[in-house]
Protein backbone atom coordinates (compact mmCIF):
# COMPACT_ATOMS: atom_id res chain seq x y z
CA UNK A 1 0.00 0.00 0.00
CA UNK A 2 1.13 3.67 -0.84
CA UNK A 3 0.87 6.30 0.98
CA UNK A 4 -0.30 9.29 -1.12
CA UNK A 5 -0.94 12.73 0.37
CA UNK A 6 -2.40 15.14 -1.91
CA UNK A 7 -2.93 19.02 -1.51
CA UNK A 8 -6.14 20.22 -2.17
CA UNK A 9 -6.12 23.75 -4.18
CA UNK A 10 -4.93 23.56 -7.86
CA UNK A 11 -5.03 19.29 -7.39
CA UNK A 12 -7.68 18.28 -6.60
CA UNK A 13 -10.34 21.04 -7.05
CA UNK A 14 -10.37 24.57 -8.36
CA UNK A 15 -12.40 27.64 -6.56
CA UNK A 16 -10.86 30.58 -7.42
CA UNK A 17 -14.46 31.65 -8.61
CA UNK A 18 -16.33 31.35 -5.67
CA UNK A 19 -13.06 32.97 -3.89
CA UNK A 20 -12.66 35.32 -5.95
CA UNK A 21 -17.14 36.33 -5.59
CA UNK A 22 -16.13 35.94 -1.57
CA UNK A 23 -13.47 38.29 -1.93
CA UNK A 24 -15.45 40.99 -3.34
CA UNK A 25 -18.52 40.62 -1.42
CA UNK A 26 -15.52 41.22 1.51
CA UNK A 27 -14.72 44.37 -0.35
CA UNK A 28 -17.97 46.17 -0.74
CA UNK A 29 -18.55 45.66 3.20
CA UNK A 30 -15.38 47.36 3.80
CA UNK A 31 -16.32 50.20 0.95
CA UNK A 32 -13.20 49.29 -0.56
CA UNK A 33 -13.10 50.19 -4.20
CA UNK A 34 -11.08 48.17 -6.29
CA UNK A 35 -12.43 44.42 -6.61
CA UNK A 36 -10.52 41.30 -7.44
CA UNK A 37 -10.03 39.63 -10.75
CA UNK A 38 -9.62 35.86 -10.80
CA UNK A 39 -6.24 36.13 -12.13
CA UNK A 40 -5.49 37.89 -9.43
CA UNK A 41 -6.89 35.30 -7.54
CA UNK A 42 -5.04 32.33 -9.14
CA UNK A 43 -1.84 33.58 -8.07
CA UNK A 44 -2.90 34.01 -4.03
CA UNK A 45 -3.87 30.22 -4.50
CA UNK A 46 -1.97 27.84 -1.88
CA UNK A 47 -0.58 30.93 0.28
CA UNK A 48 -0.66 30.87 4.26
CA UNK A 49 -2.81 33.87 6.12
CA UNK A 50 0.15 35.57 6.99
CA UNK A 51 1.16 35.50 3.12
CA UNK A 52 -1.76 36.47 2.09
CA UNK A 53 -1.26 39.50 4.91
CA UNK A 54 1.90 40.08 3.43
CA UNK A 55 0.01 40.44 -0.14
CA UNK A 56 -2.58 42.85 0.81
CA UNK A 57 -0.58 45.07 3.18
CA UNK A 58 2.26 45.51 -0.02
CA UNK A 59 -0.24 45.60 -3.11
CA UNK A 60 -3.77 46.68 -2.05
CA UNK A 61 -2.21 49.02 1.36
CA UNK A 62 -5.08 46.91 3.01
CA UNK A 63 -3.68 46.80 7.05
CA UNK A 64 -6.41 45.97 8.78
CA UNK A 65 -6.28 41.25 9.46
CA UNK A 66 -9.98 41.62 10.23
CA UNK A 67 -10.55 42.02 6.40
CA UNK A 68 -8.73 39.06 5.75
CA UNK A 69 -10.48 37.42 7.86
CA UNK A 70 -13.52 38.04 6.55
CA UNK A 71 -12.67 37.59 3.08
CA UNK A 72 -12.23 33.40 4.52
CA UNK A 73 -15.35 33.39 6.56
CA UNK A 74 -17.23 34.57 3.72
CA UNK A 75 -15.21 32.11 1.55
CA UNK A 76 -16.45 29.15 3.71
CA UNK A 77 -19.63 30.60 3.40
CA UNK A 78 -19.88 31.09 -0.39
CA UNK A 79 -18.57 27.54 -0.79
CA UNK A 80 -20.88 25.43 1.33
CA UNK A 81 -23.62 26.58 -1.33
CA UNK A 82 -21.11 25.95 -4.21
CA UNK A 83 -18.16 23.77 -3.60
CA UNK A 84 -15.37 24.29 -6.00
CA UNK A 85 -15.10 22.78 -9.27
CA UNK A 86 -13.33 19.04 -8.86
CA UNK A 87 -10.81 18.65 -11.89
CA UNK A 88 -12.45 15.95 -14.09
CA UNK A 89 -12.76 12.37 -13.20
CA UNK A 90 -10.93 13.67 -9.59
CA UNK A 91 -13.70 11.46 -7.59
CA UNK A 92 -13.12 8.43 -9.93
CA UNK A 93 -9.50 8.60 -9.31
CA UNK A 94 -9.31 9.27 -5.48
CA UNK A 95 -11.70 5.84 -5.73
CA UNK A 96 -9.29 3.71 -7.62
CA UNK A 97 -6.45 4.32 -5.34
CA UNK A 98 -8.71 3.81 -2.23
CA UNK A 99 -9.94 0.53 -3.61
CA UNK A 100 -6.65 -0.53 -4.55
CA UNK A 101 -5.87 0.57 -0.90
CA UNK A 102 -3.89 2.80 -0.95
CA UNK A 103 -3.82 4.85 2.08
CA UNK A 104 -5.06 8.99 1.09
CA UNK A 105 -4.27 11.85 2.78
CA UNK A 106 -4.70 15.94 2.70
CA UNK A 107 -2.61 18.58 3.53
CA UNK A 108 -3.02 22.03 2.79
CA UNK A 109 -2.03 25.89 3.16
CA UNK A 110 -5.97 26.72 3.66
CA UNK A 111 -8.24 27.89 6.80
CA UNK A 112 -10.07 25.44 8.99
CA UNK A 113 -13.20 23.84 7.96
CA UNK A 114 -12.23 24.61 4.29
CA UNK A 115 -11.15 21.00 3.62
CA UNK A 116 -14.37 19.83 5.45
CA UNK A 117 -16.06 21.15 2.60
CA UNK A 118 -14.55 19.64 0.32
CA UNK A 119 -14.81 16.53 1.70
CA UNK A 120 -18.78 16.69 2.66
CA UNK A 121 -19.74 18.37 -0.87
CA UNK A 122 -18.32 16.21 -3.13
CA UNK A 123 -19.02 12.96 0.04
CA UNK A 124 -15.33 11.61 -0.18
CA UNK A 125 -14.92 11.79 3.20
CA UNK A 126 -14.76 7.84 3.43
CA UNK A 127 -11.72 7.99 0.70
CA UNK A 128 -9.22 9.53 3.20
CA UNK A 129 -7.34 8.32 6.08
CA UNK A 130 -6.31 11.89 7.61
CA UNK A 131 -5.98 15.51 6.60
CA UNK A 132 -5.03 18.89 8.56
CA UNK A 133 -4.52 22.53 7.04
CA UNK A 134 -1.39 24.00 7.72
CA UNK A 135 -2.90 27.48 9.02
CA UNK A 136 -4.99 25.93 11.75
CA UNK A 137 -1.86 25.08 13.96
CA UNK A 138 0.99 24.94 11.65
CA UNK A 139 3.57 27.90 10.46
CA UNK A 140 3.39 25.86 7.15
CA UNK A 141 2.82 23.26 5.03
CA UNK A 142 5.89 21.09 5.55
CA UNK A 143 4.71 21.44 9.68
CA UNK A 144 1.77 20.42 8.98
CA UNK A 145 3.12 17.51 6.95
CA UNK A 146 5.68 16.59 9.77
CA UNK A 147 2.65 16.04 11.99
CA UNK A 148 0.83 14.06 10.14
CA UNK A 149 3.39 11.94 8.70
CA UNK A 150 3.94 11.38 12.78
CA UNK A 151 0.84 10.98 14.09
CA UNK A 152 0.09 8.37 10.98
CA UNK A 153 3.23 6.75 12.00
CA UNK A 154 3.99 7.07 7.62
CA UNK A 155 7.60 5.68 6.30
CA UNK A 156 7.45 6.52 2.71
CA UNK A 157 4.96 9.00 0.57
CA UNK A 158 4.33 10.45 -2.21
CA UNK A 159 3.09 14.23 -2.37
CA UNK A 160 0.79 15.31 -4.93
CA UNK A 161 0.69 19.14 -5.56
CA UNK A 162 1.12 22.04 -7.84
CA UNK A 163 4.15 24.09 -6.47
CA UNK A 164 7.46 24.45 -5.53
CA UNK A 165 6.79 25.00 -2.39
CA UNK A 166 4.81 22.04 -2.19
CA UNK A 167 7.72 20.28 -3.80
CA UNK A 168 9.92 21.83 -1.13
CA UNK A 169 8.23 20.53 1.84
CA UNK A 170 7.91 17.05 0.49
CA UNK A 171 11.53 16.96 -0.22
CA UNK A 172 12.65 18.33 3.13
CA UNK A 173 10.62 15.32 4.69
CA UNK A 174 12.32 12.55 2.52
CA UNK A 175 8.83 12.17 0.10
CA UNK A 176 8.41 11.46 -3.94
CA UNK A 177 6.86 14.86 -5.15
CA UNK A 178 4.10 14.20 -7.90
CA UNK A 179 4.02 17.12 -10.03
CA UNK A 180 0.21 18.10 -11.09
CA UNK A 181 1.04 20.07 -14.05
CA UNK A 182 -2.49 21.22 -14.49
CA UNK A 183 -2.88 23.34 -11.24
CA UNK A 184 -2.09 26.53 -10.26
CA UNK A 185 1.69 27.06 -9.96
CA UNK A 186 5.18 25.71 -10.79
CA UNK A 187 7.89 23.57 -9.63
CA UNK A 188 11.46 23.02 -11.07
CA UNK A 189 12.09 19.71 -10.59
CA UNK A 190 9.80 16.55 -9.35
CA UNK A 191 9.79 12.78 -8.73
CA UNK A 192 6.83 12.41 -11.62
CA UNK A 193 4.74 14.62 -13.49
CA UNK A 194 1.27 14.57 -14.17
CA UNK A 195 -0.80 16.10 -16.97
CA UNK A 196 -4.49 15.28 -15.20
CA UNK A 197 -5.15 13.42 -11.81
CA UNK A 198 -6.03 10.12 -14.31
CA UNK A 199 -2.52 9.47 -14.83
CA UNK A 200 -2.25 8.61 -10.82
CA UNK A 201 -4.00 5.61 -12.19
CA UNK A 202 -1.22 4.49 -14.29
CA UNK A 203 1.64 5.73 -11.89
CA UNK A 204 0.29 3.48 -8.75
Amino acid sequence: MENIIFDLDGTLWDTTEAVTTAWNKTIKKFNLAKKFERQEIVSLMGKTSSELMTYLQNSRQIEDENFLKSCQNQEIEVLKQSGGRLYPKTLQTLKYLSVKKHNLYIISNCQENYIDIFLDFHNCRHLFCGYDCADSRFKNKEDCLSELIKIQKINKFFYVGDSESDHIACKNLGGSFIFANYGFGISKSFDFFIQNITDLKSLF
